[in-house]
């Protein structure tokens, strides 16, 4: 499959491939990776940080920045972006939905439409 990067999705719909709620502590370590879908994260309790590697064309930027979401926010994850996922707090509670672009670039409008 062509890596699609959000700035590609065009009319395709972001299908939900996985949903999960997971409690962190500071103890948690991830490794820095990227993976082919989209990610939303919301923090339902505490704050936390996303790390997200820039571009080798960002050459005159720092190579890592450092996004906070706290309570009650949300942070929308481009595919193939290289992130990783740092806890400081007590504990950390995050709802996790990992979305995929389906293959058949018609909408659901689109196609009942069609059967009309």
């Amino acid at each position: 499959m062509k890596e699609i990067r959000f700035k590609d999705i065009g009319n395709r719909e972001l299908k939900p491939m996985s949903c999960y709620i997971k409690k962190f502590t500071p103890s948690f370590y991830m490794g820095m990776h990227n993976h082919s879908y989209f990610e939303m994260m919301y923090s339902a309790k505490g704050n936390f940080n996303v790390e997200i590697m820039r571009s080798a064309s960002d050459a005159e930027a720092e190579k890592i920045v450092k996004i906070a979401v706290h309570q009650g926010e949300l942070i929308f994850l481009d595919a193939y972006l290289f992130h990783r996922l740092q806890i400081e707090e007590e504990e950390v509670v995050i709802y996790n939905v990992e979305l995929i672009p389906q293959a058949d670039e018609k909408t659901s409008y689109e196609k009942s439409s069609e059967r009309e």
